[in-house]
């Protein structure tokens, strides 16, 4: 059951639920009986009454129709229940959680309603795409002392907020020492900085500020801005943007690239 709705809006209920159960192989028979279940399962209106004109829980209790129609040993959910009542979202559940017991049958479920998760075998929470914890809900609620899963999953999200907080911004005395590269003393010797972190070197210019990065701890050397190819050592020369300002445009390059 995919979240957008994915029905045909001319059609009506019972040639909904006849359409696909024909493309799952069922017998007419099969697919009437089926529907009446569902129907009545699901509080849906009349059998009659076409998509379109349906509200959009309505629409997504069709949605969800087909997907239980051809009684399916794997069921891949997508927030079922967004947009349904309380008392027939604690129905839904209690169906799910019969049918993975009695039919031998698996059941994959995604919410944004984390206490309705408590209901199932095993839940993972997720945060940006990671995987931040995958057991039982009993044993969520045991290991990090909450008494909701919602505060578990607050706790989790502080402490992945903790570990990837973003690094403070480039400090020039943790990277590169200013008087290493001796700035305004002799040029004829190119000054090499070695730096392994991913923050390795500065572009100074008088309007301008260039980050370098590299994460194999190369080792720079600074260019002048003459147009020397990349890697080779020259002097640092003036030019017409900066001569007014007395400074050299110093440029750091990745020596041999």
């Amino acid at each position: 059951m995919p979240q957008e709705i994915a029905l045909y809006g001319e059609f009506s209920i019972r040639e909904t639920m006849m359409y696909f159960g024909w493309i799952f192989g069922m017998q007419t028979t099969e697919i009437r009986e089926r529907l009446q279940f569902l129907l009545n399962f699901l509080d849906l209106p009349s059998e009659s009454r076409l998509v379109k004109n349906l509200s959009g829980g309505q629409q997504r209790r069709v949605s969800f129709a087909v997907a239980l129609m051809h009684d399916p040993e794997l069921l891949i959910l997508d927030e079922p229940t967004v947009g349904v009542d309380p008392l027939l979202r604690q129905s839904i559940w209690n169906h799910l959680v019969h049918i993975t017991k009695a039919g031998q049958k698996t059941v994959i479920i995604t919410t944004h309603y984390i206490e309705e998760a408590r209901q199932a075998h095993t839940i993972g929470l997720m945060r940006s795409g990671r995987l931040l914890a995958e057991e039982s809900p009993a044993c969520l609620l045991s290991m990090y002392r909450c008494s909701s899963l919602e505060d578990v999953f607050l706790k989790l999200s502080r402490k992945q907020g903790q570990q990837n907080a973003a690094p403070a911004e480039l400090n020039i005395s943790n990277n590169i020492s200013l008087s290493a590269l001796a700035f305004g003393k002799a040029k004829d010797n190119p000054v090499y900085v070695s730096q392994e972190s991913g923050v390795v070197g500065l572009n100074f210019h008088q309007s301008k500020e260039v980050l370098i990065s590299d994460t194999n701890g190369s080792t720079y050397a600074i260019n002048g801005l003459n147009g020397s190819a990349p890697g080779v050592i020259s002097q640092a020369v003036e030019c017409d943007d900066c001569g007014d300002c007395g400074s050299d445009c110093m440029q750091l390059t990745t020596r041999g690239k």
